[in-house]
């Protein structure tokens, strides 16, 4: 028998395993910039937008990938610790391909499969044993906005920083100086995902003088609008409408 349908049947009975036992889900997400300087009067909009308070963010975030003694079929895991807990917690997540289709281009958010679980902090120690490499780790610091407008909609803005050294998150520094990453995603399903997508794509308009978001991996750089917008939050402390 060949050794590496053997391996990728392990591979894909853990990964069916994993979703067993976890929920899976799929997500609606969106991605864009700002500079930092623009941030706080983004945490000013958000704020007035959402209704609720910010939430400090911290996590460590280790990305993994399947060795090829595992198979043909490669597998990425992403470990995530929240720093910002008493006691770090651990999440793992697989993120599964986007949607393809007409119907999947007629969208402006990128719809795709995902498995998230609580772990313990054994779990990169496991996930070694079974022959996953580290790949590459960040640290993300900033702020989350967790609400819910026609969708259970999670704002995150958070500076991207690499390790210097192995784990040495104290020692991060920024992939990109004077730049931050916004990420707008929300839990769908089969059946829900055209309505939260909707939900998704009306809310990021509310944001468009700050910045452009658009589908991971499909790059808008800065918004000119950004300055002026910001200057006017920033005299009101938000209560001017975009």
């Amino acid at each position: 028998m060949d050794l590496s349908k053997v391996l990728d049947c392990i591979n894909n009975t853990y990964i069916s395993c994993a979703m067993q036992l976890c929920k899976v889900d799929m997500e609606c997400v969106v991605q864009g910039i700002i500079e930092t300087q623009h941030v706080e009067a983004l945490e000013i909009l958000l704020q007035g937008l959402c209704g609720v308070q910010r939430e400090r963010l911290r996590i460590h975030e280790i990305c993994l990938k399947s060795g090829q003694h595992l198979g043909t079929v490669a597998s990425e895991v992403r470990l995530l610790c929240d720093l910002e807990q008493a006691e770090p917690s651990w999440t793992v997540k697989h993120v599964g391909g986007a949607m393809r289709g007409a119907g999947a281009e007629q969208i402006s958010v990128l719809v795709r499969s995902m498995v998230e679980s609580k772990t313990s902090k054994n779990a990169l120690r496991m996930f070694y044993t079974l022959g996953y490499k580290l790949d590459h780790e960040l640290l993300r610091v900033g702020f989350s906005f967790n609400f819910h407008r026609g969708a259970q909609i999670t704002v995150t803005v958070s500076s991207i920083n690499k390790m210097l050294k192995l784990h040495a998150t104290d020692e991060a520094v920024p992939v990109t100086p004077g730049i931050q990453m916004v990420e707008v995603t929300a839990p769908a399903t089969a059946e829900t995902y055209t309505e939260v997508a909707a939900a998704v794509s009306s809310f990021c308009e509310y944001l468009a003088p700050l910045l452009h978001l658009s589908k991971p991996g499909i790059s808008t750089g800065v918004v000119p609008t950004a300055a002026a917008a910001a200057a006017s939050l920033m005299s009101d402390g938000g209560s001017t409408t975009l």
